[in-house]
């Protein structure tokens, strides 16, 4: 059985911001939920982090073709 690691999803750009806000706000305010190593927290700490790959392959393409 073949276990799939990734998966692509398609989220509104407004949905992910609000998520990522009301997480760092619950941070900065201590609150215990969203913490470094809650599973919530880590989930949006993931999609940041593809959003910006995903920002830095287009401009290196986007260069690259200039070039």
């Amino acid at each position: 059985m073949k276990v799939i690691k990734t998966i692509n999803i398609e989220l509104k750009k407004k949905t992910i911001q609000s998520a990522y806000n009301q997480v760092m706000l619950l941070n900065s305010l201590d609150f215990q939920q969203h913490q470094k190593g809650e599973p919530i927290y880590e989930l949006i700490m993931e999609i940041k982090k593809g959003i910006k790959k995903k920002k830095q392959n287009f401009f290196i393409k986007l260069l690259k073709k200039l070039i």
